[in-house]
């Protein structure tokens, strides 16, 4: 069923009138018609304004002149000049701009005191009617324009847009307006939606309302799979050494054992770093799940000296980790998302078949697996709809034993940033 045109009046109170000591004014009247208890009759379009002011004892009557400015003349004209000795009056006026004074007479019946002139503004109000909003379902996947068409009534120019939800509240801009009010495009800020479930509201300046238009906003997936594969070298990192190391039994960290000094860090150029990231919770902002790598890495040594302590060692290692990751999104609009992805988990670091080659042998293929943790971050650039570039880098820490069971602990420290592409699924 079409809603019912509805008509509101607002009116506006410029000052206050100050009279003899006291203070007379006018409101806009709360009440229903019925309560005013003027002779005077009223139509549609009228709203009934109440004048008052306090009295004295002094006073014999008073004389209310009330002028309408006239669209056509330019200039004011008288339309109502009331006689009473009461101190209210209620009169039903139409919308436009007025002014008034108040004469006041004493008991000779001669005027005693004349206000300056008051001036105030009825306005005319309309009920906005929502009857569609296009479009209705946005996914925010896609490019966003942030533009909606909303059709219906009495959508003016002066009408104030929202799109709100449970908790959130974007204004819109009105871009347009069609003369017979009832169409009008607005605009919001894209970026400030989020997952659920939003409407239009439309507001005009005496406070009528309407809300309609269902919007719905989701992701096309419910879930995200992403898999990358990086390039990404090894900076070994000398953190707790304590003492100098004399033979391969002293070297207690994993940079001694491929550096002829105390140097504090080694760099490896090779390497290979892939991922596979579930990520199940999905908001406009961020998103939250788990992510499975593993990355290898070779590492060669060989030390200075010649003869039969010349040795090299050659040591391919790997790790492997399953991490809690949250995804925060940077940059939501294409063609250029920007994701800020951060982890930390654990799991293993190895060493694949770890030799050392003297002279006259070579010692058998170490194979390795302990604990580890790690922590990281990347930056995904999503320049198209799935592919995305990333770069970043990890830390990772463990403890490995090398030679046999009895020798201490070897630590491993070492930053491993990556470059590489990836693809969303």
């Amino acid at each position: 069923m079409m809603k019912q045109h509805k008509l509101f009046m607002t009116f506006i109170i410029s000052s206050f009138i100050f009279l003899m000591g006291s203070v007379a004014y006018s409101q806009s009247a709360d009440n229903d018609v019925s309560d005013n208890p003027s002779e005077s009759s009223y139509e549609v379009g009228e709203i009934v304004q109440k004048f008052t002011w306090q009295g004295n004892k002094n006073i014999f009557r008073y004389e209310l002149v009330i002028e309408l400015l006239s669209e056509e003349l330019g200039e004011y004209v008288q339309i109502h000049c009331i006689d009473t000795k009461e101190t209210e009056v209620r009169l039903p006026l139409k919308a436009g701009k007025y002014r008034y004074y108040l004469n006041v007479y004493n008991y000779l019946n001669s005027l005693d005191f004349r206000t300056d002139y008051q001036t105030f503004e009825i306005q005319k109000t309309y009920q906005p009617i929502i009857t569609s909003v296009s479009p209705t379902v946005i996914y925010l996947e896609d490019a966003q324009s942030g533009i909606f068409t909303v059709e219906g009534m009495e959508l003016r120019p002066e009408t104030i847009f929202t799109v709100e939800s449970d908790i959130y509240e974007i204004p819109a801009k009105i871009l347009s307006t069609d003369t017979e009010f009832k169409r009008s495009r607005i605009k919001i800020n894209p970026e400030l939606l989020d997952t659920g479930t939003y409407y239009i509201r439309a507001v005009n300046n005496g406070g009528l309302f309407d809300t309609s238009g269902t919007i719905k906003v989701s992701f096309r997936k419910t879930k995200d799979l992403n898999v990358s594969l990086d390039y990404a070298p090894v900076a070994l990192l000398d953190i707790d050494s304590t003492k100098p190391a004399e033979t391969l039994a002293d070297k207690d960290t994993l940079v001694e054992f491929f550096s002829d000094d105390d140097r504090a860090g080694v760099f490896w150029p090779l390497g290979l770093d892939g991922r596979v990231s579930f990520l199940p919770y999905k908001t406009a902002s961020f998103f939250l799940g788990a992510e499975f790598g593993i990355n290898f890495f070779n590492l060669k040594y060989t030390n200075s000296v010649s003869g039969q302590d010349r040795y090299t060692i050659r040591a391919p290692a790997y790790s492997m980790h399953l991490d809690f990751v949250s995804q925060f999104i940077l940059k939501k609009s294409l063609p250029w998302k920007i994701v800020l992805d951060t982890h930390i988990g654990g799991g293993l670091f190895g060493f694949a078949g770890m030799t050392t080659e003297y002279p006259n042998f070579t010692s058998q293929p170490m194979w390795s697996a302990d604990v580890a943790a790690n922590a990281g971050f990347s930056l995904q650039i999503y320049r198209w709809a799935n592919f995305f570039m990333e770069a970043g880098t990890d830390f990772v820490f463990s403890a490995t034993s090398y030679h046999d069971s009895d020798s201490s602990p070897m630590m491993v420290y070492y930053i491993q940033p990556r470059v590489g592409i990836g693809w969303q699924f």
